[in-house]
């Protein structure tokens, strides 16, 4: 999904030239989990013996790694004033409360794409990615209780006026046929390009 979707973006944004950059808060959590020695704050999953992701039990740890993402992102865009890019991805149970971890700054000039799928369609696809793979990521227990409903869909208004968003957020349903996501992915990078190109002509 997520995952999927930064890969040809990624793919795409070097097509166009761009210096682009895949941030991903699954990364920044996992760094984490690997120095909790003492557990306290994640749960490492282990299966056949093997580790193969974590579950998160101090969730104060997320809204850590969203202020250092932000950090990451902003070097990244200072590094490349002109060409760059960079992408975030995160997933969270209240995205209202989430983007408020971030400067308002940061929000203005972002596009926002929100990943729709349900729960049950996420859970086969984590054990699809156990069975090939052997990594599972998070737990099923996580993915049922966290990651239900979030709401977003309802507040996507609200979050726009909140944040001053100068980009309509866009939606795209993760629950179809990848050749499907792949065309929404499109139209959505194709459309930034537009957006950039109208903004450097106003320029």
């Amino acid at each position: 999904g997520k995952t999927t979707a930064a890969q040809y973006f990624l793919q795409r944004a070097a097509t166009a030239g761009l210096q682009a950059t895949h941030v991903d808060d699954y990364d920044l959590l996992a760094e984490k989990c690997r120095t909790d020695t003492g557990q306290r704050r994640f749960r490492p999953l282990i299966v056949n013996g093997r580790y193969c992701g974590f579950d998160v039990l101090d969730f104060s740890v997320m809204d850590e790694v969203l202020v250092e993402a932000e950090n990451l992102v902003e070097r990244h865009l200072a590094r490349y004033p002109e060409k760059g890019l960079a992408m975030l991805e995160f997933a969270r149970d209240d995205y209202l409360r989430a983007l408020h971890l971030f400067s308002s700054g940061f929000l203005r000039d972002a596009r926002l794409l929100y990943f729709r799928i349900d729960v049950e369609t996420a859970i086969r696809r984590v054990h699809q990615r156990y069975c090939q793979t052997g990594c599972q990521l998070v737990s099923e227990q996580i993915l049922r209780g966290y990651y239900r409903d979030d709401g977003f869909v309802n507040q996507i208004s609200l979050i726009e006026k909140i944040f001053s968003l100068n980009q309509a957020i866009e939606i795209c349903d993760n629950n179809e046929t990848l050749p499907l996501f792949l065309q929404r992915l499109d139209y959505f990078f194709e459309l930034f390009l537009q957006q950039e190109a109208r903004t450097e002509l106003a320029c």
